[in-house]
């Protein structure tokens, strides 16, 4: 039988763990390991690296590892070093000692498994530090001069892994729910050197080439001490300027490293995030320094290229700045957080399917701040984590929003109709807030909407009981998206209540915020405050017509708006987009260019002075150049509309993934005369649309369009 086991104590609250057990075989044979630790886990058998885990979950859940190898015949060595932590790393469930279960199963029976025979060390000179936010994994402080504590191993209760979790027929689950990890086991990738790029007496200084996350490893020699700076850029007194200028100096978060008598090897636990890598003590006992980079095993699809280099730079930094941030969780940004946010994770989702057509982690990220879901209704804003209980009431609402565009590319309807009743809570907090007041005002949580300069803490000037021009619009826009997920299931009489308190919400809004005169939204209903937001957030919930639009869309370019911040691009390309003017975007693409003239090899939450230098919402371009410049829209309809925008360019060309398979595009304009080839899976319906061609409805597998532009 496989138990849990653990140290009979734990000598620290932070520490690291290693289990071994030695097993002799008569003849060599495959081998499928499950495997469960907790906090953390690296497995290595015979010497040689196997996985890590446990997928990063939630407190409701924990997930176990299959994965299959090969034992050999005569003595196999299991080490596992364990992390385990109580006061960092909050995203991964923590428990009063470290635990660990393992079974390995080969000709269909059981040939090893945890229990009292094993053996448990403590290593005393491996400290954990945390250096950020309790959020973040933790940082090491190793220190080889030191022991090793030789600790009892205690059996606990039985381990049974098995793909939907484990009951009893009791209905209990001891010690807790185990099920399997819903994404792919991640791996580090091959090794790579990094370029030695200054070093004077007692530093020496590297560079990874581009923004990255990876594990590092190095040699140190004997009786040596150094530590190890990871730093996003290189930055000046007065703040950042070019990011590579090496005449500023390089801070940030670190690793210690101190060997014995002996020539050491050191490798991160968890991955680093780092453009440059600083090396302060004895640097030039450090040798062999390389890093793996490590993010989610993205099945790459999607690919883009046109006639502006720029746009082809941005979206190979988009690219880099997704993978980034993406890991067992969609992240904000992998330095200074590592935290899933729902507005954040609802942007990063759209990003990713325009990468590939692998969703997984995207259905993950649904499920679990599903289950943040509190007695009101609400979602936790950060989820999974045990740090903080923060709620964000607009960020409930782009849970919707990204569970609408889940399901609308996906078409996988269980996952809808699972997830029905938590977006009904969530609009039933705004539901009950209408019928108090008969109008929605701001909230006792935090009314974040955008990091807007003049906005304190980003949250409109609005005061308490004055009605909220964004809650009414943002409610509004959900609303519409939970009629489409409503009706996807057949639930047609919840979809038309969502859509006339949608029609209700938006007459309040109009009736009350609406500043006829300018012809746009206040921020709030006796506000002097207006910002592009609202006129965004109007367009998307239809709170217009053909006689408001015109004032709404030149209110964005308006200079006496407040504008709306880096993270909110998104929306307002949906909002030109929806109305038929994306030839309006490229006006808002001087932010990355910014960040272009700067040197940014990832894109910063902002691009004036940010804290953070990879920020997942910042890839919108990937999206933008898939779904508009090559013009590829997939939604729930069993069709594929290809509509490019064309912009100032004079050719595109790319692959969009999809659940029809991967679409390639590519178009050119020549003299007045546009070209459009369109290849993908046969017997599909595809509708081409174009201004001065109309629309076409086909299903070959390969289509040839050729025609004179209109001159406008």
């Amino acid at each position: 039988m496989t138990f849990y086991i653990r140290p009979e104590y734990a000598p620290s609250t932070d520490g690291i763990y290693v289990f071994e057990k030695t097993l002799s075989l008569p003849y060599e044979s495959d081998v499928e390991l499950c495997i469960f630790a907790a906090s953390r886990y690296i497995l290595y058998l015979n010497g040689n690296y196997i996985c890590e885990g446990p997928c990063r979950s939630h407190e409701k859940v924990r997930y176990f590892d299959r994965i299959r190898t090969k034992l050999v015949k005569g003595e196999n060595h299991f080490f596992v070093k364990v992390m385990h932590t109580a006061s960092y790393f909050t995203t991964v469930y923590n428990t009063p000692t470290p635990q660990l279960a393992l079974e390995g199963v080969a000709d269909g029976r059981t040939v090893v498994s945890t229990d009292g025979s094993w053996c448990c060390r403590f290593l005393d000179g491996h400290a954990l530090i945390c250096h950020g936010m309790p959020s973040l994994p933790p940082f090491e402080a190793l220190d080889a001069t030191k022991s090793e504590t030789l600790l009892s191993v205690v059996a606990s209760d039985p381990a049974i892994f098995r793909s939907d979790g484990f009951f009893t027929r009791g209905g209990a689950a001891y010690p807790y729910i185990l099920e399997e990890r819903p994404i792919p086991l991640i791996f580090p990738n091959n090794p790579e050197s990094l370029r030695l790029i200054r070093e004077g007496e007692g530093f020496a200084e590297y560079d990874a080439g581009e923004y990255t996350t990876a594990k590092v490893s190095f040699r140190l020699s004997k009786n040596s001490s150094v530590k190890v700076i990871y730093a996003e850029c290189y930055e000046t007194e007065n703040g950042k300027g070019h990011r590579d200028d090496e005449s500023g100096f390089l801070r940030g978060y670190y690793d210690t490293v101190k060997s014995a008598d002996t020539d050491i090897e050191f490798e991160t636990y968890w991955f680093r995030s780092f453009r440059y890598i600083r090396v302060e003590g004895d640097a030039d006992a450090l040798s062999s320094i390389k890093m793996c980079r490590t993010h989610y095993p993205l099945d790459i699809e999607g690919s883009f290229e046109c006639s502006d280099p720029i746009l082809n730079k941005i979206w190979q930094i988009s690219k880099n700045t997704m993978l980034c941030c993406s890991h067992e969780i969609i992240s904000d940004c992998p330095y200074y957080e590592q935290q899933q946010y729902e507005f954040d994770s609802m942007v990063e989702a759209a990003v990713l399917s325009s990468l590939s057509d692998d969703l997984r982690l995207t259905k993950k990220c649904i499920s679990e701040f599903a289950c943040s879901q509190q007695p009101n209704g609400l979602l936790l804003s950060i989820y999974p984590a045990s740090w903080a209980l923060q709620i964000i009431p607009s960020y409930s609402l782009s849970w919707i929003l990204m569970l609408k565009r889940y399901v609308e590319i996906s078409k996988d309807l269980t996952c809808a109709s699972e997830n029905m009743g938590i977006a009904d809570g969530i609009l039933g907090f705004f539901d009950r807030r209408m019928k108090e007041k008969g109008y929605l005002s701001k909230t006792r949580y935090w009314d974040f909407f955008d990091w807007v300069p003049e906005w304190e803490n980003g949250t409109p000037p609005v005061s308490m009981d004055e009605p909220h021009t964004l809650y009414h619009l943002f409610y509004a826009m959900a609303l519409g998206d939970a009629a489409f997920l409503a009706q996807a299931i057949g639930r047609n009489a919840l979809a038309k209540e969502y859509l006339d308190r949608k029609a209700e919400v938006v007459s309040v809004a109009l009736k009350l915020c609406f500043d006829r005169n300018k012809g746009i939204f206040r921020d709030g209903a006796q506000s002097d405050s207006y910002g592009m937001h609202s006129s965004i957030l109007a367009i998307l919930a239809d709170a217009y017509d053909e006689n408001t639009l015109g004032g709404l869309l030149d209110s964005l370019f308006s200079s006496e708006l407040k504008k709306c911040g880096f993270s909110w691009n998104f929306l307002l390309f949906r909002a030109l987009e929806k109305v038929g003017r994306y030839d309006l975007a490229p006006h808002f693409f001087r932010g990355w260019y910014e960040m272009l003239k700067n040197g940014c090899t990832s894109w910063c939450e902002n691009p004036d002075n940010p804290r953070s230098e990879c920020h997942g919402w910042s890839s919108a371009p990937i999206y933008e150049f898939a779904n508009n410049v090559l013009g590829v829209k997939v939604g729930f309809d069993e069709e594929i509309v290809i509509a490019p925008c064309t912009l100032h360019l004079s050719y595109a060309k790319g692959t969009v993934p999809s659940r029809f398979g991967v679409i390639s595009v590519e178009w050119e304009k020549r003299d007045n005369v546009f070209l459009v080839r369109i290849k993908s899976k046969e017997g599909i319906k595809k509708k081409f649309i174009h201004p001065s061609f109309g629309e076409t409805v086909f299903c070959e597998a390969y289509k040839e369009f050729e025609f004179e532009e209109v001159k406008s």
